[in-house]
């Protein structure tokens, strides 16, 4: 076919046909041009089929990762909720009338106040996107700019998880075993099986239980004014804590659950 038109190229040369000669250059050329635009194309539908391919295996990953994300969140959530819940009891405790306290009652919500839920995320998936510069293959818009901003609103959700855990560590055990029996304490968490199964997350790991005390064996005991002022505040300041908590990772399970909804619409 080349040396077909090289030979009728010639010819026309030969012959002065100076005007078909013109017209057959500027129809090489286009042809050319349209050979290379084909070539653009192909290439182009290419390259999108296996950006497409590619996206769609990070969408299935990122799925599993905010799903296991999405679990953990909610069971933090049940374990602040339960914190809360027995500060409060402790407090209408303290509220009462009679400063002579039930110490059953009040070390079976002790315990549960002892305990600090931290969110470890799974974020292997979502940095290698980011650090690899390979977010760009999310088409969605909305999905790529929640996915970016992942880390940043964890960050913000477990800022009152961090706090108490410092609190918790510094202050209140410290101040706890310095006040009550704390072995009677976490005699009361880890009895229970009900708390094992939720700070384990329904896992079978037992806890190594040293039972209660022989010394501090009293059912009651009255606390003075100032002793259950200490008490008070401090169970006050860890329910605020964990509250707030609550509310913070309800905002990231929520968020967890948009993009979840976003990458369900757009998996194949």
């Amino acid at each position: 076919m080349i040396a077909f038109l090289r030979r009728f190229r010639y010819k026309l040369i030969t012959n002065r046909k100076v005007r078909q000669y013109v017209l057959y250059a500027l129809g090489e050329i286009i042809l050319v041009m349209i050979g290379i635009l084909l070539a653009v194309q192909v290439n182009d539908w290419s390259t999108l089929r296996k950006e497409q391919k590619e996206e769609q295996q990070l969408l299935r990953q990122l799925k599993t990762e905010f799903e296991v994300n999405r679990m953990q969140i909610e069971d933090k959530i049940t374990l602040h909720r339960q914190i809360v819940n027995s500060g409060k009891q402790v407090l209408r405790l303290v509220d009462g009338q009679d400063r002579t306290l039930s110490l059953d009652s009040l070390y079976s919500h002790l315990g549960w106040t002892i305990t600090a839920p931290t969110f470890d995320p799974s974020l292997g998936v979502t940095n290698d996107l980011i650090n690899s510069g390979k977010l760009y293959l999310i088409r969605n818009d909305s999905l790529r700019h929640l996915v970016s901003g992942w880390s940043g609103y964890i960050d913000f959700a477990t800022e009152e998880e961090k706090i108490w855990l410092k609190i918790r560590d510094e202050f209140y055990i410290p101040y706890l075993k310095e006040s009550v029996s704390y072995r009677n304490v976490l005699h009361a968490i880890q009895q229970g099986g009900h708390a094992r199964a939720i700070m384990n997350f329904g896992g079978k790991y037992e806890f190594s239980n040293a039972g209660r005390s022989k010394l501090a064996n009293a059912e009651f005991r009255e606390f003075t004014v100032v002793e259950l002022m200490a008490l008070e505040d401090q169970v006050a300041e860890l329910t605020n804590l964990n509250d707030l908590s609550v509310t913070q990772m309800t905002v990231l399970r929520n968020m967890a659950d948009q993009i979840l909804g976003l990458i369900e619409k757009d998996i194949n």
